[in-house]
């Protein structure tokens, strides 16, 4: 392997870094770690974002759950925002379907809130629904998203939501409503849809009177898919941590009709947009369950965990900038958490620190000084895919890995401690 690292190890940026959000950085708070327990989280429900018509014509208010630390125990005055939108196929769903999630997030120090959106529009099965009401159908769930985001952008104080970093996202057409909503502009969709605009007024200017303005920092995508890849530009792309299933028919990964039915739009799906934006440099993790269809790592508790816990280390990872793009084939857990503990076994009593070299490697990478509570590790090396290439016991001091075999590319080293967590090193 000609070049293994170029750059520091994520491992030690915590203690050097210095940013406007260093203080996000600080401890497993915003990790796949909880920081606070259930009877620590706080939560506002059924909160009215604004109000709109419906599919019918008729005008429904719009609600909103919130979830966050209790105001007595959190000490930051302003949190990371995350807002997720439910699923449903643009004619059923609730935000109560999100409520474990958005409280997920919150053990975890974030603002979640989940949404209602107006849904409905003249589907038939068989392939027969109309398209142009589908169309619609999305077209009000995006005005639905903008005027809740203004709602809390311009609420920011009531609920401690730091506006520079607010994400987005959501499952299946929640997913489909928060991709268009960052990458697709008016006159994009006008240029798709031209019927909607004429009859729904502007993305921007429904379900309330409020004119904030926001930027979205990055994307939680659950199996959903965007208008039109060609709508997704350089200039537009953000942060994208996504999880898909490979034979999903409704999303379908790559590109595809809804449902296979060829008379709807064609529309691109999580892989098509993950390397979209990775081919514009921009940081993305991706998890693909191979003989998994839609609603992948959605069916237990277990599996939604296991996406929040890898959420939340990639929006600490934007914070703290040491954001890596990831591919996986495998349902690889975040351990993030050991990467920002303020007392960490990368700082042991006496000063000393263990160190991992050289940065770039062609033959050999040496793992020196290493704390006595990790000299019985077992240790994995990852490619960028998440697929583990080789596995061995770290039992001393020092220890000496052969990558002359390796190809290029990125690697992360991973030092498992039992029951003591585990340390991962990533390399560029």
């Amino acid at each position: 392997m000609k070049s293994l690292c170029k750059a520091a190890l994520v491992v030690l940026i915590f203690f050097t870094y210095s940013h406007a959000y260093a203080q996000y950085c600080d401890g497993i708070r915003f990790t796949e770690m909880p920081v606070f327990t259930d009877a620590e989280i706080d939560s506002a429900l059924n909160v009215v974002y604004g109000n709109a018509s419906n599919w019918l014509g008729i005008t429904e208010n719009l609600g909103s759950n919130i979830f966050f630390p209790k105001q007595g125990i959190d000490s930051l005055d302003r949190r990371p925002f995350i807002l997720l939108l439910h699923g449903g196929s643009f004619l059923t769903g609730s935000r109560n379907e999100l409520n474990f999630d958005c409280k997920e997030f919150a053990r975890r120090g974030y603002v979640a809130a989940t949404i209602d959106y107006r849904v409905g529009w003249d589907y038939l099965p068989d392939c027969d629904g109309d398209t142009v009401s589908s169309a619609m159908a999305i077209y009000r769930a995006m005005q639905d998203c903008h005027a809740a985001i203004r709602y809390f952008v311009a609420n920011a104080s009531s609920f401690r939501i730091d506006t520079s970093c607010v994400f987005i996202g959501g499952n299946s057409a929640g997913a489909y409503t928060t991709v268009d909503l960052a990458f697709v502009n008016q006159d994009e969709i006008n240029g798709r849809y031209p019927w909607c605009q004429p009859a729904l007024g502007n993305l921007n200017a429904s379900g309330n009177n409020l004119s904030n303005t926001f930027t979205i920092k990055g994307l939680f995508h659950n199996w959903g898919s965007i208008i039109d890849i060609n709508f997704l530009h350089s200039e537009d792309a953000i942060p994208m941590v996504a999880f898909a299933g490979a034979l999903d028919s409704i999303s379908h990964i790559d590109s595809g009709y809804y449902q296979n039915c060829s008379d709807y739009a064609l529309d691109w799906g999580t892989r098509a947009i993950y390397q979209r934006l990775v081919s514009f440099g921009e940081c993305a993790d991706l998890s693909i369950k191979e003989d998994g269809g839609h609603g992948v790592y959605n069916v237990t508790a277990g599996q939604t965990l296991f996406r929040i816990g890898r959420a939340s280390c990639f929006f600490k990872s934007l914070f703290c900038h040491d954001c890596t793009t990831f591919y996986s084939t495998d349902s690889i857990p975040a351990t993030c958490s050991s990467n920002y503990r303020t007392t960490s076994v990368h700082e042991p009593e006496g000063g000393s620190s263990f160190s991992v070299y050289p940065n770039p490697a062609n033959s050999t990478v040496t793992i020196d000084n290493v704390p006595r509570e990790l000299r019985n590790s077992r240790l994995t090396l990852y490619d960028s895919y998440g697929r583990a290439i080789m596995v061995s016991g770290l039992n001393g001091l020092t220890a000496t890995i052969d990558v002359s075999d390796f190809p290029d590319g990125a690697y992360f080293l991973r030092l498992d401690q039992g029951g003591k967590g585990r340390i991962i090193f990533k390399y560029h």
